[in-house]
């Protein structure tokens, strides 16, 4: 656990414990997919990490399943940081996010299944460096 014994402290994350979230966060989306219902709306946001967790709570919602959004919306605050280090890692995530958005908008599900796929093994690939960046961005607003 990170801290000097001042109270609540948050455990450090591991490349173990952030292949479990891209891996439960895939389920989710999946759940979505496979979901009667219509996705979206879909937001405007242009900033990447907000846009990412509004693209994807839509996504979910599509499941029509209360537990499915309560766990993505968990998933998305757990992963804020996730995603702002992921920004200093990966090149393209504006425009990665955008396709994933011009597929909700063009309700096609199966090319945002295949984009979806491709954003999470980009991130699983580059895990033990995202990790190593959220530590040193955490060490900065210490």
């Amino acid at each position: 656990m990170d801290g000097d014994g001042d109270g609540f402290c948050m455990p450090s994350l591991t490349e173990a414990d952030l292949i479990d979230r891209y891996d439960w966060v895939q389920q989710l989306l999946l759940a979505g997919l496979q979901g009667a219902g219509r996705i979206g709306p879909v937001g405007e946001n242009i900033e990447p990490v907000e846009a990412t967790g509004e693209l994807f709570e839509a996504i979910v919602n599509a499941a029509r399943n209360v537990e499915c959004r309560e766990a993505m919306g968990s998933m998305n605050l757990r992963l804020h940081p996730v995603r702002r280090a992921e920004l200093g890692i990966l090149d393209g995530v504006e425009e990665e996010v955008a396709d994933l958005r011009r597929a909700v908008l063009a309700e096609d599900r199966s090319a945002l299944r295949r984009r979806l796929a491709r954003y999470r093994r980009r991130r699983m690939r580059t895990a033990s460096a995202i990790v190593y960046k959220v530590h040193q961005l955490d060490r900065r607003t210490d």
